[in-house]
């Protein structure tokens, strides 16, 4: 099995098998992006709430991006991970 699939598994099963309770994350949103195409992106980019971080790149749905605005304050949820890894789990309005 390639390298890339074992990953893909591995990341996965971090977020899909993680059951404890998210973290929740006071942010702001300072700027979206979107990338048309066969499968479209939609990212809002908001102020990072980890240590050396500026900012963030969260990966969000069409009905997310379209509700917050640039300047927007929001709430992320990250999820610890069942391996440790961390990862988001959703946004929603402060």
């Amino acid at each position: 099995i390639p390298v890339s699939w074992l990953l893909a598994i591995l990341l996965l099963g971090n977020g899909a098998l993680d059951h404890s309770r998210p973290d929740v994350e006071p942010s702001r949103v300072v700027g979206t992006f979107s990338m048309p195409g066969p499968i479209p992106m939609h990212r809002l980019i908001v102020n990072s709430w980890r240590d050396g971080h500026g900012i963030e790149r969260v990966a969000v749905g069409v009905q997310d991006f379209e509700r917050f605005k640039t300047g927007d304050p929001i709430n992320v949820e990250v999820g610890g991970g069942l391996i440790g890894i961390p990862w988001v789990r959703g946004v929603s309005p402060r």
